[in-house]
């Protein structure tokens, strides 16, 4: 049991405090990291990949190959987006 301000709390009661806890205190530089990271798609990759990620950009006519579609990602992953995966196809590393 830990004591916190005059109130008994369990592991499990101050364990969901943290999380709540920190979820607050971080959630505004998620959502400024989620707001960068949409910048820098639709400069860097809508062109080819479409502003829905769906591989019908404008641009993509006139590539060898048609653009990955980026939603499908998360769905093949079971929710996970394969970053590293991602970063070396597009370095050129893997296929």
């Amino acid at each position: 049991m830990y004591v916190l301000d005059k109130m008994l709390l369990t592991s499990g009661q101050l364990f969901l405090l943290l999380i709540v806890l920190y979820n607050t205190s971080y959630a505004s530089k998620i959502d400024d990291l989620v707001i960068e990271g949409e910048k820098e798609f639709l400069q860097r990759c809508a062109l080819c990949h479409g502003g829905a990620a769906k591989g019908d950009g404008p641009y993509s006519f006139a590539l060898v190959f048609k653009p990955a579609d980026l939603t499908q990602l998360l769905i093949e992953n079971n929710g996970y987006f394969p970053f590293l995966e991602v970063y070396l196809s597009i370095d050129g590393l893997v296929n």
